[in-house]
């Protein structure tokens, strides 16, 4: 999305070319959601012998299924705050894209308070990098990349205190956040953010899964050039 955010209000040009670039997000990524989600039920038949191989298929899907999943609620509640007319439902919209920003964010990676917590579910990040003795070396680098600009990201709450009076509904302090000034450009290019790493990750699941795939088919080549040397 190349559009630059230089006013408070975007232009009438800039909100059509945005919301247009919004829609061509959803559809590309919701599409996908069902195939990943019947893939990874598939995945926990067990018809991987191999179970470090079969671990990471899991992981593949249910990780690449929670990402996109977030890619497209993300973009959907960007464009129902861009798409506002009436002042109030603006201002909620925004509220509720802050909740997603910072609920999809805490999946992926957390933060650093977060994280430091003796018991909590593992996240998407560090399920994929489970298998991290698993990769080849290229995604081995790009996983190292992502994991600085995640770090990074998780030393900035995300709207934490907005989430919160979101999901809590602290009247005193919602009614408060419902006044503040709306910055259409600060808004959207915040929530880019999210959306970004989230397709970094997408495009390295992608590739993974390229990798399990050629991993598998190698296998089956060795496997066969040894019974037929036998023979």
């Amino acid at each position: 999305m190349d559009v630059q955010y230089r006013d408070k209000k975007l232009t009438p040009e800039e909100r059509v070319k945005t919301i247009e670039e919004i829609d061509k997000l959803i559809s590309q990524y919701a599409a996908s959601i069902p195939i990943y989600h019947e893939e990874k039920m598939k995945s926990k038949e067990g018809n991987v012998p191999i179970k470090p191989l079969a671990s990471l298929l899991e992981t593949i899907y249910s990780s690449g299924e929670f990402t996109i999943m977030v890619i497209a609620d993300c973009a959907v509640a960007q464009k129902f705050f861009l798409s506002a007319t009436n002042d109030y439902d603006k201002r909620f919209a925004r509220g509720k894209l802050k909740v997603i920003l910072n609920e999809g964010f805490k999946k992926v990676y957390g933060f650093t308070t977060t994280r430091k917590k003796a018991k909590r579910e593992p996240t998407i990040w560090e399920q994929i990098s489970e298998s991290y003795h698993l990769f080849p070396d290229s995604l081995k680098a790009k996983h190292d990349e992502i994991q600085a600009s995640l770090e990074q990201y998780s030393k900035d709450a995300w709207w934490v205190h907005d989430r919160n009076i979101e999901t809590h509904l602290d009247i005193d302090e919602l009614h408060k956040s419902r006044q503040e000034e709306i910055i259409e450009g600060k808004v959207i290019m915040e929530s880019m953010e999210l959306i970004n790493i989230l397709l970094r990750i997408h495009d390295f699941i992608t590739q993974l899964h390229g990798a399990y795939c050629e991993t598998l088919r190698q296998g089956y080549i060795q496997q066969y050039t040894t019974t037929r040397s036998v023979h």
